[in-house]
């Protein structure tokens, strides 16, 4: 199934200088969890991070973020971005989480580089994929949320067709469209902002492409959106 992702001016009237890096993987393999290099992989950005000490608000990349959501109007003390969010779990506990092996890969990758990944599972998505601004009052249903909840009027996210599939631009993803052990098609993306610079995007997409090429036997497409290129098929 063909995709296309796109981001609406008004994203880049709130956000200048965001770019997108999409990385659409096609023809996962089966997975068993726990895999074992992807685990090491994991523990290793995971203790990394506990080891250096650094506070999240002190590492440059989240200070970015932090500085490019403030500016678009996000209560970022209710709705941090999400690398600040899995940061501070890494900065305070020695021992990692984990969620399935593609999770687990692309978070390692988010502590790796202090910049943020979604993960959309691309059959469950359908045709498009829009990071936009909704009008409000659409029904989001958050990953670890009983229930679903209402989206305010303004906030920035991704939406699939009229469904929201995150909230708050960076904090937190729908069930909707979320991996599991049975997808076989994805697209990871990475937002960088002003303060991140070319080369760390770059740098990014070439951990993602690789890892999920090597590790999940996937065929990679890189694409990336800015404001003179908006929207692309992946």
């Amino acid at each position: 199934m063909s995709l296309t992702v796109s981001v609406s001016g008004e994203v880049f009237e709130r956000v200048p200088g965001l770019r997108l890096v999409v990385v659409a993987a096609r023809g996962i393999a089966s997975i068993p969890h726990p895999h074992l290099p992807v685990s090491l992989f994991w523990r290793d950005a995971w203790q990394k991070v506990f080891g250096a000490g650094l506070r999240p608000t002190e590492q440059p990349h989240i200070q970015a973020y932090r500085h490019a959501l403030k500016a678009a109007g996000i209560r970022i003390q209710e709705f941090p971005p999400a690398v600040e969010a899995i940061y501070r779990r890494a900065s305070k506990s020695s021992v990692p989480f984990s969620v399935s092996p593609l999770v687990d890969f692309y978070n390692a990758c988010t502590l790796n580089h202090a910049m943020p990944v979604a993960g959309f599972d691309v059959d469950r998505v359908g045709s498009s994929l829009e990071l936009t601004v909704f009008e409000g009052g659409e029904t989001f249903h958050g990953l670890g949320r009983e229930m679903p909840e209402a989206v305010s009027t303004g906030e920035i996210g991704y939406r699939a067709g009229n469904t929201p599939l995150s909230r708050h631009f960076m904090w937190r993803q729908a069930r909707s469209a979320a991996l599991t052990k049975d997808t076989s098609n994805l697209i990871l993306i990475t937002e960088a902002v002003e303060g991140v610079s070319h080369d760390a995007a770059m740098g990014m997409a070439d951990a993602l492409s690789k890892g999920v090429t090597r590790w999940f036997g996937a065929t990679v497409r890189v694409v990336q959106l800015d404001a003179t290129q908006p929207h692309a098929a992946v």
